[in-house]
């Protein structure tokens, strides 16, 4: 196994695994608050001589306070982490696997790519090994420890290459099982909140079956992680602690990010203060989960998640705060 401590946003294995993740969940840089504070003023004088929207300033004061300078988005990149489930897998509804959606993006024909195309943003997918569904979690756990681990680390290399702002979404059918548990035992709503109101009564019963299996580990984050999420929440988890240590401010996309970052703030409280929603959701759980742990979206509250199932609205929520700090630095008050 590779020892180590981050290097270029790479963390090197160590010991338990697990132990090697909360040390660095633990000791993650701080926001820059000087830097915020000079560019809010900044932003204030632009607003008054121009009649800018009060979005923004906080899309400044946060790219600012969590990159540690003054806005410059020039190599955005938008990351999606593709994964595949056990659960359900005998009794699959209609509609578009996986793979399906990763080769409909791999051939340019997906809304992501025609979004991230506009605002030249960079978009990477990556295929979790699909042909490799992690465990049914209504009866074992989705990863062991070290297969979880490896795979934050393998999430960390999103930021790899320069990055300045990364979006971050995840997807793989039925994924929504192992959301909705993790949303509620960290939560203590009830299951119907995080789940559509389409769902079936075998979805209900699968995620009761869940919740008993892992019931009493809401204070454990990572084992909740490696239990009931796929591939891809860890790969999530992974590119949001490196995106951290090398002070990339991140969007995150849907309710697989939403629930990886709430389990990082059961882990550590504000490791997730870099990040921000792409689009408020529209399932009320989401919301509400989004809010308990201080997820604000850049996109207004019209444009809805549910809308984008693959990234587009990351693609969106970046291509807007591209342009706000492309007028925060080219505008120009005295000419």
């Amino acid at each position: 196994m590779l020892k180590g401590k981050p290097t270029n946003g790479v963390f090197m294995l160590s010991g338990l695994p697990f132990d090697d993740i909360r040390e660095l969940a633990a000791g993650l840089p701080g926001a820059d608050e000087g830097v915020e504070n000079h560019e809010r003023e900044q932003s204030r004088l632009l607003a008054a001589a121009f009649g800018l929207p009060a979005c923004h300033e906080e899309v400044i004061a946060w790219l600012a306070t969590w990159s540690g300078r003054t806005p410059s988005i020039n190599r955005p990149m938008i990351c999606l982490f593709a994964g595949t489930h056990s659960v359900l897998k005998d009794n699959a509804p209609a509609g578009e696997s996986t793979l399906d959606r990763v080769t409909r993006m791999a051939a340019g024909r997906a809304p992501v790519n025609q979004a991230s195309a506009a605002s030249d943003l960079g978009l990477k997918v990556f295929d979790l090994a699909l042909s490799l569904p992690v465990g049914d979690i209504t009866v074992e756990d989705a990863l062991d420890e070290k297969s979880s681990a490896a795979t934050i680390g393998f999430g960390m290399e999103a930021v790899s290459g320069g990055v300045d702002l990364l979006g971050l979404t995840a997807f793989g059918r039925h994924a929504q099982i192992g959301n909705a548990t993790i949303a509620h035992l960290l939560t203590g709503e009830e299951i119907d909140a995080f789940l559509p109101k389409e769902c079936s009564d075998e979805i209900r019963k699968l995620c009761a079956s869940a919740i008993e299996r892992n019931f009493g580990l809401q204070d454990q984050p990572l084992e909740l992680l490696r239990r009931l999420g796929g591939r891809e929440h860890s790969a999530l988890m992974g590119a949001i602690l490196a995106a951290r240590t090398q002070h990339v401010p991140v969007v995150i996309d849907g309710f697989s990010a939403i629930c990886v970052a709430a389990l990082l703030e059961r882990l550590a409280v504000g490791s997730c203060g870099h990040c921000r929603l792409a689009c408020h959701p529209t399932n009320p759980g989401a919301a509400a989960l989004a809010e308990m742990i201080g997820l604000t979206p850049i996109l207004t509250p019209q444009s809805s998640s549910a809308l984008y199932e693959d990234g587009t609205g990351a693609a969106l929520a970046i291509g807007q705060a591209k342009a706000l700090a492309m007028i925060h630095t080219g505008s120009q008050i005295d000419v």
